[in-house]
């Protein structure tokens, strides 16, 4: 993997964890004001903006969002795109462990996903997201 590839990809699990961290200000440098995501469980049409988003992970609305979530991403892979490299498609399958609420017994959840990211000066921030069900 290249330098420019394992930033891409430092980028993108740091934003998974901030989701399941709550950690806004992270998530809020790493990300387009402008971002777009299709979220199977969420709504069945493109959600626009990083607002939402913002919203969202302030009100815990991930599942499994818990400080001792493990994030495991399963077989990533990274395209560097655009003329001048500035672009990266990111593809993996996304594993989270948790807690399960009231037992505490690790409980799983996982998803398939495709991020694109976009480089601004130094830091590659997230422009969209695509999520699928791993299972019906």
């Amino acid at each position: 993997m290249t330098d420019i590839e394992t930033q891409v990809l430092d980028t993108t699990r740091q934003l998974i964890e901030a989701v399941y961290r709550r950690d806004l200000d992270f998530y809020r440098a790493h990300a387009t004001e402008d971002m777009s995501a299709y979220e199977w469980f969420i709504a069945p049409a493109r959600i626009d903006g990083l607002e939402f988003h913002l919203h969202l992970m302030g009100a815990g609305g991930m599942v499994g969002v818990h400080e001792q979530s493990r994030v495991d991403l399963l077989d990533p892979r990274v395209q560097i795109c655009g003329a001048g490299g500035d672009v990266a498609v990111v593809t993996f399958t996304l594993l989270v462990t948790y807690p399960a609420q009231g037992t505490g017994v690790p409980a799983f959840y996982s998803d398939n996903q495709t991020r694109v990211l976009v480089r601004d000066g130094d830091t590659w921030k997230m422009h969209h997201f695509h999520r699928s069900p791993t299972h019906p």
